[in-house]
Order: structure tokens, then sequence, then C-alpha cells
């Protein structure tokens, strides 16, 4: 039940969604567009086209912002005193906060499908097929509950929506020095 309020919630405030899309599509595009003759540099990796290379990073962007997005959605609920209702009833901490972060997961979820929705219309390949497919669902939605539960855990030691936003340039540092892209 609280998983699903989380996506209701979620669905309800476009500020919270829209970024998750958004931003990683008009990056993916821009990166793509931009970049996409890259493949032909010599010691590049063999792929079929620059967005079979930049599709797993868009996907791992989208779950550091899903992620992000359901911690503030949990220190919002704080502010407003909803958990601590919560709290008071006969519900355990852990199955509230596991609720907010199947609403993560299921975002998670969304963004991998919408992906490979992408890559399907811009023919894309999966060398794994359908099963590589449905393991990249899986895997995003895993990601996306892993890094909100580093949201989560930063909500629920502060209490404050603003202090998890201000996790976002961090994250995004962080996605643009690893090896994700």
């Amino acid at each position: 039940a609280l998983g699903r309020r989380s996506v209701r919630q979620t669905f309800r405030r476009p500020q919270l969604f829209a970024p998750i899309l958004v931003f990683p599509t008009l990056l993916l595009a821009i990166q793509t567009g931009g970049a996409g003759s890259a493949v032909d540099l010599e010691g590049f990796p063999q792929v079929n086209g620059f967005l079979d290379f930049m599709l797993a990073g868009a996907m791992v962007q989208s779950c550091l912002l899903a992620g992000n997005s359901g911690g503030i959605a949990l220190a919002v609920d704080l502010e407003m005193g909803f958990t601590d209702r919560l709290f008071a009833a006969p519900i355990s901490r852990f199955a509230i906060v596991a609720g907010r972060l199947a609403g993560t997961a299921a975002f998670g979820a969304v963004t991998a499908v919408w992906f490979l929705a992408i890559r399907l219309i811009f023919a894309a390949t999966i060398e794994r097929g359908v099963p590589g497919t449905l393991l990249m669902i899986a895997l995003v939605a895993l990601s996306a509950t892993a890094f909100g539960g580093i949201g989560a855990a930063v909500a629920l030691y502060t209490g404050r929506a603003s202090v998890v936003q201000g996790l976002f340039p961090l994250v995004f540092v962080v996605l643009f020095l690893s090896d994700a892209f």
C-alpha cells in the first residue's frame, strides 16, 4: 500500500517524475547526436551504434535521479508529519521505508522500459535478446532501489528535503567521474 502511494504521489507531482525521464533522455539525445561518429575511432568498443554505447549510462543516470527523488519524497513526508502518523501505527519502520523504496524500484523499472523503447525506436541492439532485456529492467529497478536507499538514509537522518536534494550535484558528479559512461 505504501509503495502504491509512493507511485501515485510521484505521478501527481510532475516535478518529481519528469526529471527522471526528461533530463537523461535529453542528455542521451545530445550525446548520441554530438558524438555519434566516435564509434569510427580506432580502439572504440565494437557496437552497432553510439546509442548502444550510451544507453546504459542514461539508465544509470535515471536510476540516480529516481533514487534521489524517492529520498526527497520521503523527507517531504517526514517534514509534513505523515511518517510520524505511520510510526504511531502498528506498522514496522522497515515496512514504511520499504514501501517508499518499492515505489522507487517501480520507477526504476518504468525508466528501464522507457529507454528500452527508445532503443527499439532507434534500432539499437541488445545482444542477449529478451532475456537480456528483462535482466536490464531488473538491474535498473534494483539499482534505483539501492540509490533510493541512500536517499532514504539521508532523509531519515536529517528529516530535511533540502538536504536530500543537495545530494543531486554530488551524485551527478560521481556519475560522470565513474565508468558508467
